[in-house]
């Protein structure tokens, strides 16, 4: 048969070659369920992995960064630095409470406080402790302090596993606020001589009220710059301390609801399944009926 009547035959037969071509339209649509079913699969194992347990910190030890302000005032000599760190440890499985009261002995013998403390358990069975501790810490006994935290590890056959130091200087913001304080009391006496030869009520009720807003004023530059000592005179230590994670943390018998749950699961991906197939099945089944009817017709 020639290319010319097999195209005759097939114009003949244009409504089964429509009918088919419909319904393969529809079939393609149909893939995206496999798109559904891979999603639903990927989500399932990030699940997994998100609730396996405590993830171990990442190890790292960071050189201590230094950095100051636009207005660092370098003709002062005797700078004014502002010291924080951070330190997370890991000690074997048992030792927490033990490596605990080491901390809380550091802190008692050189004169620190513990500002906040928080104590959780994790695991199933509540198989291991986990401690963040907010130290403050005379800046004459940091660096102390600090080789004393990284021993807490090595005492209790642990590993540090990150320690981070900064040093900020803030002797320029100090300057300004001790300079800006000077002046603001020099107004202060300057409204208050003025108060003094003042003869007018209405100018001593302005005056009144200027007086107090300097006194406030003052008030709040006197404790900017008392905070600022502090930060200077205490340096900042975070101290996290976690115990080791037992072998068998994520080791359990999967329940009967659970097996029912998995079995629901794999009844339905076979249920989306068989009616991914269907259709394809369906357009291979029609297009077989097509090929055979305009097989007929050329015999």
């Amino acid at each position: 048969m020639t290319f010319k009547d097999q195209l005759v035959k097939i114009k003949d037969n244009w409504f089964l070659v429509l009918i088919g071509l419909i319904v393969l339209f529809f079939v393609i649509g149909g893939s995206n369920i496999f798109g559904g079913i891979s999603d639903s699969s990927y989500m399932g194992k990030s699940y997994a992995q998100e609730n396996l347990g405590y993830a171990d910190y990442e190890r790292s030890v960071a050189p201590t960064s230094y950095r100051g302000g636009d207005d660092f005032a370098p003709e002062v000599e005797e700078r004014k630095i502002v010291k924080t760190a951070s330190t997370s440890v890991q000690v074997e499985e048992g030792q927490y409470y033990n490596a605990e009261f080491e901390l809380k002995r550091i802190v008692e013998d050189t004169g620190s406080f513990i500002l906040n403390q928080n104590v959780n358990k994790f695991g199933r069975d509540n198989d291991y402790t986990r401690g963040n501790f907010q130290l403050k810490v005379p800046t004459n006994n940091y660096y102390a302090v600090v080789q004393q935290l990284k021993q807490i590890a090595e005492n209790y056959d642990g590993k540090t596993l990150s320690f981070n130091e900064n040093a900020r200087d803030i002797t320029g913001q100090y300057v300004s606020n001790e300079v800006e304080l000077e002046l603001e009391t020099e107004k202060l006496k300057t409204y208050q001589g003025l108060y003094d030869e003042a003869d007018n009520v209405n100018d001593k009720l302005q005056l009144t009220d200027r007086i107090f807003n300097q006194q406030r004023r003052i008030k709040y530059l006197e404790q900017a710059l008392n905070n600022k000592d502090l930060q200077i005179e205490y340096s900042t230590i975070s101290v996290s301390i976690t115990e080791k994670t037992p072998k068998y943390v994520n080791i359990s018998l999967i329940g009967f609801w659970e097996l029912i749950k998995l079995f629901v699961g794999s009844v339905s991906s076979l249920f989306a399944l068989f009616f991914v197939i269907i259709p394809w099945a369906i357009a291979g089944f029609i297009i077989w009926i097509i090929y055979k009817a305009i097989k007929a017709r050329t015999e």
